[in-house]
Formats: structure tokens, C-alpha cells, sequence
């Protein structure tokens, strides 16, 4: 493949559907997936995994603001990187790229998928890796040491949190909550999922429009 054509494709890789689309399919597939004997313990795990996601961003979005700022390959003068010509090179200039937040979101839930499902665990897995991760390094978004870092970060707050998750959505009757009100639960529930999986994106921009 040509430089041209690989450019471009790590430019497919790096947009909204293929980057975000993935993990919601999986989490959505899974809900419906189960028996009536093992549905509200896999709901309450993928509520948990839902919630671990969000707590990744947070500590990934915590530890960029109070280590020392690193500026990404394609902000870097001393970096002799060609930059694509649809890549924006103001494209979070501001923003410190150490560790990677993509890399802590989508690997904590690629990891907690698959202690819900082997089987879709390891597509979430092959996704976060292949179509978030790897086209970032490859554009200059992130250098490899953001992401290995921010995979790290991902995957243990992944294991540390998703059984001591699972018993606090149990405890607090969360899925049955929800389900007894499934015109109101269902909507707020994909609409968490979307956040998520966007990073919070459009509640960033909301509150910045609210705070300008």
C-alpha cells in the first residue's frame, strides 16, 4: 500500500464510527444476550464496566493535567513527522498527551467486556488495539509510550474495579431500577453508553458553551 493509501487509512481508523461504534454494539449485543437466570448479573457487570469506563477517563483526564505536559509528535519541532494533510496540527495542542485517555477508556472496557464474554472481549480487545491505539501513533497524535502507559492504566483499574463495581450496582438494585422503568431507563442507558464511548465529548462542549 502506498504511503497516500495507508495515510488514508489510518484517517478511516481515527474517525467516530469505527473508533466509537464498536464497544457500544458489544455492550448493547451482550445485554440482550443472556438467559433470564444469568441476565441481571451480566446487566449488573455491564453496567459496571459502563461506569469503570467513565472513571477511566476521569483518571486518565486527572493525570494529563497534573503531570508535566507533554507535547504530541505532531506538536513536537523536534519531531521530523509528516503530517497528513487532513490532520488538523491544532488539533489538541493544548492538551497534554501523556498518558493516552483513548487508550485508558477503550482498553478498561475492552477488559471488562471480557470478563462478561471471552469472546467478545477479544473483538473489543483486537478494536482498542488495531482501531483506536495504533492509528493515533501512527498519525502523531500520541507517542507509543502515551498509549502503552494509558493501556496499563486501563486494564488494571479494569481488574480492580469490576468485581467491587458489580457489588455496588447489586447492592444498590441499579438493574431492576432501571428495567421497571424501561421508557425512561432504556434511553438514559444508551445515551451513557454514547457518552462514554465519545469520552464525554458532547457534555464537554455543553458545559464549555455554559461556561463561556
Amino acid at each position: 500500500m502506498s504511503n497516500s493509501g495507508l495515510s488514508w487509512t489510518f484517517f478511516l481508523f481515527t474517525r467516530e464510527a469505527l473508533k466509537n461504534l464498536l464497544p457500544i454494539v458489544l455492550f448493547w449485543g451482550l445485554w440482550f444476550s443472556f438467559d433470564d437466570q444469568s441476565r441481571q448479573t451480566a446487566r449488573e457487570k455491564l453496567v459496571g464496566v459502563l461506569l469503570i469506563g467513565a472513571i477511566g477517563i476521569a483518571v486518565a483526564r486527572g493525570l494529563a493535567s497534573v503531570l508535566p505536559f507533554r507535547a504530541r509528535p505532531v506538536h513536537d519541532p523536534e519531531t521530523e513527522i509528516t503530517v497528513a494533510p487532513w490532520l488538523n496540527t491544532r488539533l489538541l495542542e493544548e492538551w497534554s498527551a501523556f498518558p493516552s485517555d483513548h487508550a485508558v477508556l477503550f482498553f478498561a472496557l475492552a477488559l471488562g467486556l471480557f470478563q462478561v464474554s471471552k469472546r467478545a472481549g477479544i473483538f473489543a480487545l483486537f478494536h482498542a488495539g488495531v482501531f483506536v491505539c495504533l492509528p493515533r501513533v501512527a498519525v502523531g497524535l500520541h507517542w507509543p509510550s502515551d498509549v502503552a502507559v494509558g493501556v496499563l492504566i486501563g486494564m488494571a483499574l479494569s481488574l480492580l474495579l469490576f468485581r467491587p463495581m458489580q457489588a455496588l450496582i447489586h447492592k444498590t438494585g441499579l438493574v431492576p431500577f432501571f428495567e421497571a422503568r424501561q421508557s425512561v431507563g432504556y434511553p438514559i442507558l444508551f445515551l451513557a453508553t454514547y457518552e462514554v464511548s465519545r469520552m464525554f465529548h458532547s457534555v464537554r462542549q455543553i458545559m464549555q458553551f455554559v461556561w463561556d
